[in-house]
Order: C-alpha cells, then structure tokens, then sequence
C-alpha cells in the first residue's frame, strides 16, 4: 500500500508522515521515505539546485525529480506500506508552475506507469501561512510561484488525477490531523483486508 502525503512547503507533510509511521508501525511492515532525498545521488543535484548554487532547465528538473523517486522504487516494493512525503505529483505541480507542460507531465507518468497512490492526502495551507512557518528559504518559497502551485494541486484533485485525494486542512492542530490520517489510513486497511478475504 502506498500512502502519500502531498501539498506546499509548511504544510506539515514531514511532521504527520512521521506520526503515521509511528502509529502503525507496530502492526505492519512499513517505511517511510521523503523526497528530493538529498542524500541520494539525485537528490545532491537537487538540492544544490533548490539552494540556487547551480541551474537547470525546467526539463532538466522534472526528469531529475522523478528519477529521484524511481531509484527506490524495487526496495519499496518489499514492504506492506509505503508512506511517502512527496511523491509524483509534486513534480507535477512545482515543475508546471515553473513552465513544464501539464498535460505532457501527465503523459509521462502514465507512460513510466509508476506506482499509483492508494491513499493520497493533500495538506492544504494558506500561502502566507506557509511562508510564516518556513525557517528556510528556497528557490520556490515565494508567493507568486506557490499560488501557481497550489492551483495545480486543485486542478489534479479535480481531476482525480492521478487518483481520489483526501484533502485536509493543515491550519488545524497537529493531533488533529494526525487523527484524521490514521482514520482514513485505517478504513483503507479495512477494506483492502475485506477485498483479500473474498474467493
């Protein structure tokens, strides 16, 4: 099962990933994984890039980004659940909002038919909000550029592409929240564990 938690920078993806992880992982085989992994051989490009110390074209990032991803994708197979912070979709929606077409983004995808999300949450937060919480600043940490972004979020939730979204609200307390996921996460167990029993 793979579980992904989505949305802009602030949105506290980092911090409820890390509490679902905690939350079952005493009942199943699970890991948890966040990209841009910088410690990995793409991720050190990235992160170089995020940091402005080199360039890339927007064709350049969207092929790296997934790549990013791709390096892992045999090991995460071993495992009964897969969380994940930040997946696809994020390419999707930084690198379109940079000028990389949306619809051949799609296209791509379907084409690599990389793993899709059984259960993909949206963490949505006000702009200004997320700026107010970041302690770092990136290449994407402005507002124009993050209300680009998070209107390529709605237009992929829109579409249910590439799946259904669950979408929450990020404003709301930590334990919350947390309690939201787990909710979700734990009714999606129970139906997969019913679709399993059926002859």
């Amino acid at each position: 099962m793979l579980i992904v938690f989505e949305g802009i920078d602030g949105a506290s993806k980092s911090t409820q990933s890390k509490i679902l992880y905690e939350n079952i992982k005493r009942k199943y085989s699970v890991i948890m994984r966040s990209y841009p992994d910088i410690s990995g051989r793409y991720g050190t490009i990235i992160n170089e890039f995020l940091h402005k110390r080199c360039e890339m074209s927007v064709e350049e990032q969207f092929l790296l980004f997934l790549c990013d991803i791709m390096k892992d994708l045999a090991d995460l197979s071993r495992y009964q659940i897969v969380i994940v912070d930040r997946y696809y979709p994020s390419t999707i929606a930084y690198q379109c909002a940079s000028s990389f077409s949306y619809e051949k983004a799609k296209d791509i995808i379907r084409l690599l038919s990389l793993p899709t999300p059984d259960v993909l949450f949206y963490l949505h937060i006000p702009v200004d909000e997320a700026l107010r919480r970041k302690k770092d600043s990136s290449r994407f940490e402005n507002a124009q550029f993050l209300r680009r972004v998070q209107k390529l979020y709605e237009r992929m939730i829109d579409e249910r592409f590439p799946c259904a979204w669950t979408k929450i609200s990020a404003t709301e307390n930590v334990s919350t929240i947390a309690a939201n996921v787990l909710n979700v996460v734990e009714k999606h167990i129970a139906r997969c564990l019913n679709d399993t029993a059926l002859p």
